[in-house]
């Protein structure tokens, strides 16, 4: 007697990228209720399974969803805006802009229109860190995406607050708005901005806030050398010394970029069982830095692989981020043997997953875990011949070749087509949110 589930996507290659490395020639994966029950060659299994839905890849390759570890998401709306400067002077374009448009439309719509670009380029879960988040989880929860969304904290006035002393008000507002729903793909998180722009007073009410309530902390962490030198002036410490005396590090502590670390960080960093988001992108079009990835991972640190903001990068796309990774490492260790495409896909997937607490359920496909699968065009000139698949998804494809996004069991995009919302619309109310700037 067959098993009648919801969905079966067969006839391609499966890379699952599991614990054993299986890879099935002409495969199926199997779901139901959102996760995934079973998953091998379609000969030995569909006979098993009667599905409301089939997907016939035509011999493209399935594999699991894109993680992207960090953005800005709402940032769409400034996507451009003020290119082509150091994050200090960009910074003092950025800031204004965002005081002027910032609010809960700008977050919905530039946030909805971030979702768009990330499923449509394979992402199917992302960490989010702004203001305004509850809006942001509104948006995510329209799009269909798995989200982490992390509460912004800083300690000046944001259109958010008049009054800093205020924030944690509204921060305990916005983590009491979020049901305790175990299942649920979208989920609150804590943002401290960075160590130059928030008291070791507010990194501790934070730290005891996301400890209280079991989520991850998240901040941007010696991105520049401009901010090692200014903590140290400030404190007499590097930024991560600074944040280990004031207690900040922990297994839920995610340190985003991480450009400017030596050794004795990377250990101290790794001792607390924290973790690494980096963003080649920004880093490279700002010029802050790039990250020490190698160093991290040899350490033992789960190292997840981010976009940051469309204002800082202008896309987000993991497929351009890996190949950048990729690059920049081999570039700064004068080795071309340096993080192979291989170990650069782990931190899109199970190690990205691992950087953000999100192990267990997603990061690669197996029985058990959720049904966050894309499917993958690799015949496109570009793409041809094809030798080696781990070569070919870091250096040669692109987020365009991406065919099908399905996001906890639900098909969100299929060629060519975004279901859960009106993708055109949100794109003219975010030029309608743009144009106030012109």
């Amino acid at each position: 007697m067959t098993e009648k589930v919801d969905l079966i996507v067969k006839s391609g290659t499966v890379l699952t990228f599991d614990e054993e490395e299986s890879r099935f020639a002409n495969g199926a994966v199997v779901i139901k209720d959102g996760k995934i029950v079973d998953i091998g060659e379609q000969l030995d299994i569909l006979q098993d399974y009667e599905a409301k839905d089939v997907i016939d890849v035509d011999g493209d390759l399935i594999m699991p969803g894109l993680i992207n570890g960090h953005t800005h998401a709402a940032m769409s709306a400034l996507r451009g805006y003020s290119d082509d400067l150091p994050l200090d002077k960009w910074l003092e374009y950025i800031i204004p802009a965002e005081n002027k448009i910032m609010g809960k439309e700008m977050v919905y719509w530039g946030t909805l229109v971030s979702a768009a670009e990330m499923i449509r380029s394979g992402i199917t879960t992302v960490c989010d860190s702004y203001f305004f988040e509850e809006d942001a989880a509104r948006a995510f929860k329209k799009s269909g995406m798995r989200a982490i969304c992390a509460q912004g904290i800083v300690d000046f006035p944001t259109p958010q607050w008049e009054d800093p002393k205020e924030k944690f008000e509204v921060i305990e507002q916005f983590l009491e708005s979020f049901p305790k729903d175990e299942d649920s793909i979208v989920n609150p998180a804590l943002f401290v901005h960075a160590p130059y722009t928030t008291s070791p007073e507010s990194y501790y009410r934070a730290r005891e806030l996301a400890s209280k309530c079991g989520i991850r902390l998240f901040t941007h962490l010696a991105e520049t050398e401009n901010e090692v030198v200014e903590i140290k002036k400030k404190y007499g410490r590097t930024p991560v010394r600074h944040l280990e005396k004031e207690g900040v590090l922990s297994e839920n502590f995610t340190a985003i970029h991480a450009n400017w670390v030596d050794d004795e960080e990377i250990e101290i960093l790794s001792n607390y069982g924290s973790s690494v988001v980096v963003c080649p992108g920004s880093g490279a079009k700002l010029a802050a830095g790039v990250a020490p990835v190698t160093s991290f991972i040899k350490t033992g640190i789960p190292v997840g692989l981010g976009t940051d903001g469309p204002a800082s990068n202008n896309r987000q796309d993991l497929f351009y981020e890996m190949d950048l990774l990729a690059k920049l490492q081999k570039i700064i260790s004068k080795d071309p043997t340096t993080l192979k495409a291989k170990t650069v896909l782990a931190t899109a997937l199970f190690m990205g997953a691992e950087a953000i607490g999100l192990e267990d359920k997603i990061g690669c496909l197996k029985k058990g875990m959720a049904a966050d699968i894309i499917v993958v065009d690799l015949t496109r000139p570009h793409a041809a011949p094809l030798f080696d698949y781990m070569s070919h998804l870091v250096y040669s494809a692109r987020g365009f070749d991406v065919k099908t996004n399905i996001i906890n069991g639900r098909v969100v995009y299929h060629w060519g087509k975004i279901y859960p919302f009106d993708e055109p619309g949100a794109i003219a109310k975010l030029f309608e949110i743009g144009n106030q700037l012109l």
